[in-house]
């Protein structure tokens, strides 16, 4: 009977935990979610546990654990930080690099290539070919690596001199000259993103996790800042975008957070500095357009009075990298709310029409369930990074692919290393700096 009751109990444990996952999709939901979608059909037998060779895998929770201890693991797992790879990659022997660039029509310039597979960025023109490279293992900063990350670089912002701004998640952010010598560093909770306004103050996001019994009163809450730091590395001052909402008519929406953890997971920072204000004030320099992922959130905070003044929900799920484009509209990496699949949108932001998409389908089966980006170019066309994948890849208007970049980079055996993003610099940006 003790063992039948003590079953009774494991079963309702598992089928509690799962229920609660689902609702609150708390780590590693998401990656699962990101495995079943690659295209290929959930296996019906429990896959084998993962083994932790490489930073950012997961092995399943130790059975036995009380809810309270299942809450603490879960909250320890989701501090490691997105994986440095979730899935395999295609066949040996199938084209990486540069396999398709149309002369005539891709955008010219060079690419900003940002990999999980190492500590570093690189630098390549429209062929492939490697202009210069940026590398500092995270070992070097803190030998003792006393703080829990992957040792990979999450965001990148390139200077005009060729120094380098670069963000370990959740780790450090730091700034190195053109040949990586460190310059300075700051060691702490920034993660996602980061801008640089023409003054040369850096702009960056950042998380603390404390105790909010709005949220929870049994574990904490992960509560999120925008931080403002100086040229030289000094920290400023910081906004929290849970008072921002709290002290705006948007306070609403923090209805649908989950019941403590990361409520907003916030992936995305753009400071505004005035060049749309003629399209909407809302536009205004200091203000600051935000993405909420776990909240389904677009926002645009402003700065001065550490209020949001403009949200949108309800037009993409797990969004990323939404951009103000020069014509008002907003250009969103829409991660999961697109039939299985993604989409990259420009979308007029108070009317909600949609002008223009591009859409995953059985033709091109595009899905980044986590990450991605997307930049619009000077002659119109459409830079997406498929991240999950390891691909990027030019669109037209018309959705023609003009230029596409596939990972080379592997994790292990053949896991493909999370392309994080790839970014297009115009033909006129200042690159003296690679001929001294």
């Amino acid at each position: 009977m003790a063992a039948l009751l003590g079953l009774l109990l494991a079963l309702g444990a598992g089928f509690g935990l799962g229920f609660v996952d689902a609702k609150k999709q708390w780590f590693p939901h998401d990656l699962v979610v990101a495995l079943v979608h690659r295209g290929e059909a959930a296996p019906e037998a429990e896959p084998a546990p993962v083994p932790n060779e490489h930073p950012g895998w997961f092995e399943p929770l130790p059975e036995g654990l009380s809810a309270e201890q299942s809450e603490a693991m879960l909250r320890q797992l989701d501090a490691l930080g997105y994986a440095d790879t979730y899935g395999e990659a295609d066949p040996e022997g199938t084209p990486s690099g540069v396999v398709l660039y149309d002369r005539e029509r891709a955008q010219p310039g060079v690419n900003l290539i940002l990999s999980a597979h190492e500590s570093g960025a690189m630098l390549c023109d429209m062929e492939g070919r490697l202009l210069h490279h940026w590398h500092l293992s995270f070992h070097e900063l803190d030998p003792d690596e006393s703080r829990f990350g992957s040792d990979y670089w999450r965001r990148v912002h390139l200077l005009d001199d060729g120094s380098l701004l670069a963000l370990w998640d959740r780790l450090a952010l730091v700034k190195l000259d053109r040949d990586s010598n460190l310059q300075w560093s700051l060691l702490g909770d920034y993660h996602h993103d980061i801008d640089v306004t023409a003054d040369g103050t850096i702009w960056v996001l950042e998380r603390e996790e404390r105790m909010l019994p709005r949220f929870s009163s049994e574990v904490p809450t992960v509560e999120d800042f925008i931080t403002r730091v100086s040229p030289d590395g000094e920290v400023l001052g910081r906004i929290s975008l849970l008072a921002a909402f709290e002290n705006s008519p948007y306070d609403s929406l923090l209805f649908k957070a989950r019941r403590g953890g990361d409520i907003f997971h916030t992936n995305t920072l753009d400071v505004f500095e005035g060049e749309h204000a003629n399209v909407s004030p809302l536009f205004a320099a200091g203000r600051a357009l935000i993405s909420l992922r776990d909240l389904d959130v677009v926002a645009i905070v402003d700065l001065d009075s550490d209020r949001v003044v403009w949200a949108s929900s309800g037009m993409w799920h797990g969004q990323h990298e939404p951009v103000v484009l020069e014509n008002g509209n907003l250009l969103v990496f829409d991660n999961q709310g697109h039939h299985g699949r993604s989409k990259v949108i420009e979308v007029q932001p108070f009317t909600q029409q949609i002008v223009w998409s591009y859409e995953g389908d059985e033709r091109n089966d595009f899905y980044s369930a986590l990450c991605g980006s997307n930049q619009r170019l000077a002659n119109g066309d459409t830079l997406i990074t498929e991240s999950l994948r390891g691909r990027a890849f030019e669109v037209t208007p018309a959705g023609d692919t003009v230029w596409r970049w596939v990972s080379p980079y592997r994790i292990g055996e053949n896991g493909i290393a999370v392309l994080m993003e790839i970014v297009r610099l115009p033909p006129d940006a200042p690159l003296d700096w690679l001929e001294r």
